[in-house]
């Protein structure tokens, strides 16, 4: 038997009847349970949506406007990248050389390889495991491998927005990591 509610807040029973011969007698043999003294009405008003309230009618929560906690700052290493999710949003937390912590976008722009398997290099840069393009904390490629003596395509290729990777303020505040999930320049 399933439960189904009624609108008056009554509870009827309904046996989920075979197809074929006996559909009747089985549909026949619903029992009506009642949560009250009351019995079930013979035919329940069809069920609507709920309509919003006036209040709740306004715009949407606006949550990339406001800092989230990701991380115990105690639980992080800070010899290594961590990955994180913030509302959908995969991170790669690191601590870069001035001791600050940094959060972006956990996907390289290059091929898309997760930057919190990369690794820490010692002027505080994320170093990305894959092809080993590197990146500040605000998002920028400062380095490419494969271009190593070609200083002119270097500054151009590390300068080029589609070489960057998205960055998130950070801040550290009663011993949790806080991002806001806003990568534009105003919220810097």
């Amino acid at each position: 038997m399933l439960p189904a509610a009624a609108s008056d807040g009554t509870y009827e029973a309904v046996v989920a009847a075979p197809e074929g011969p006996g559909t009747a007698a089985a549909a026949a043999a619903a029992v009506a349970l009642e949560s009250s003294a009351t019995p079930a009405p013979a035919a329940a008003a069809p069920t609507t949506a709920p309509t919003p309230s006036p209040a709740s009618s306004g715009s949407a929560f606006p949550w990339t406007s406001h800092w989230h906690p990701v991380a115990i700052v105690a639980d992080l290493d800070p010899r290594r990248p961590h990955a994180t999710h913030l509302l959908g949003i995969p991170l790669a937390l690191w601590r870069d050389a001035s001791g600050a912590w940094q959060a972006v976008e956990d996907k390289c722009p290059h091929r898309l390889a997760p930057l919190s398997e990369g690794r820490l290099e010692s002027d505080g840069t994320l170093q990305c495991a894959y092809h080993g393009w590197q990146f500040n904390g605000r998002g920028s490629c400062t380095h490419i491998p494969q271009l190593r003596g070609d200083e002119k395509a270097q500054a151009t290729a590390c300068s080029s927005k589609r070489s960057c990777v998205r960055a998130y303020p950070v801040q550290e505040v009663h011993g949790l990591l806080w991002v806001l999930p806003d990568s534009s320049d105003a919220a810097w």
